[in-house]
């Protein structure tokens, strides 16, 4: 039995039916360590891989991990959210992230011919001379195989783009193209930050508030459709732009339009949180008790940090002067 009943925030369960477990604020993935407890397991599990991920499908996230000198597996994230290419004015090779650098893979083309990197015509040519069963057939020795691949790279390394350079005793011809390549890295599918931020906004303030947040069930109803569905309102406004704070990627402007208020959600993806109400109102005397406890006039503002290199964290309300209070 459960010494205090919880609610998941998102699918309203018990933790008497299902099992709760963290919910990071931030994604966890690039560092964030502001949570709740109020989100079960299958919520948490769900959230993470369809919404949370979003924030990995920006290309300059692994600028920012590499600048901040944080931890992570950029292989990984490559692998699974981005596609990478190399590009020449006429072709398209596949490429790869390993061991700290792009590799452009071999294309086979319509015609039997096989489109391979300068940096990796060597190694290819030599594994598919001697997989070859034509040379392994005819009964030459491997210090003969050797030589003759040797020949064919030093006449290849003189050649001009366009020349052919013959090797008929390992049974290959090849061409020196032209072409210089530019390796381009685009995220897989379409990158639905907006729904992180929403999801961001959503329990931002339900871990300021509480459950008074939901005292305004209608002002939650278009930020649940845009987390859930990814449906988008009227009542949002986003934009992208330089960082006002120590970030090296740009941040997320969010502004909410309610029927009561007008809110603005900054987010500075390392740990930076701004959060204004641009025409303020209480929740049930919410705001009306924290005023009297910081013994200010009006709160207007909440900001939260987080030291990315030591996970502190700082917490601090903003009044109507826009003085930063904390206690």
């Amino acid at each position: 039995m459960c010494d205090q009943i919880k609610y998941c925030i998102f699918c309203f369960r018990k933790n008497t039916e299902v099992a709760f477990n963290r919910e990071h604020i931030i994604p966890q993935s690039i560092g964030g360590n502001l949570f709740i407890d109020e989100v079960c397991e299958s919520c948490n599990s769900s959230l993470g891989r369809l919404i949370d991920i979003q924030i990995l499908k920006y290309p300059e996230i692994l600028e920012a991990f590499e600048y901040l000198k944080i931890p992570h597996d950029k292989s990984g994230i490559l692998k699974n959210y981005y596609k990478i290419t190399a590009k020449s004015d006429d072709l398209e090779l596949a490429a790869i992230y390993q061991n700290g650098e792009y590799k452009i893979l071999p294309k086979q083309m319509s015609d039997g011919s096989i489109i391979i990197t300068e940096e990796a015509h060597g190694k290819t040519l030599d594994k598919m001379v001697k997989r070859d069963e034509r040379i392994k057939s005819a009964g030459v020795s491997k210090d003969y195989v050797d030589d003759e691949i040797n020949k064919v790279k030093q006449k290849y390394k003189i050649a001009k783009p366009g020349e052919f350079v013959p090797g008929h005793s390992i049974g290959r011809t090849l061409l020196k193209r032209r072409e210089k390549f530019k390796i381009v890295v685009e995220p897989k599918g379409k990158c639905e930050i907006e729904r992180l931020i929403a999801k961001i906004y959503y329990e931002f303030m339900y871990f300021v508030e509480g459950r008074f947040v939901f005292h305004n069930a209608a002002d939650l109803m278009p930020v649940m459709a845009l987390v859930d569905k990814g449906e988008t309102s009227k009542a949002f406004h986003f934009s992208r732009q330089e960082s006002k704070f120590n970030d090296p990627i740009a941040s997320h402007l969010i502004r909410f339009v309610f029927q009561k208020t007008h809110q603005q959600l900054y987010i500075s993806f390392f740990g930076i949180l701004d959060f204004l109400f641009m025409t303020f109102y209480h929740h049930d005397n919410f705001w009306d008790k924290t005023e009297e406890h910081f013994g200010c006039r009006k709160i207007k503002g909440i900001h939260f940090e987080q030291n990315v290199k030591t996970g502190k964290k700082s917490f601090w309300f903003l009044d109507e002067e826009d003085n930063l209070i904390t206690k």
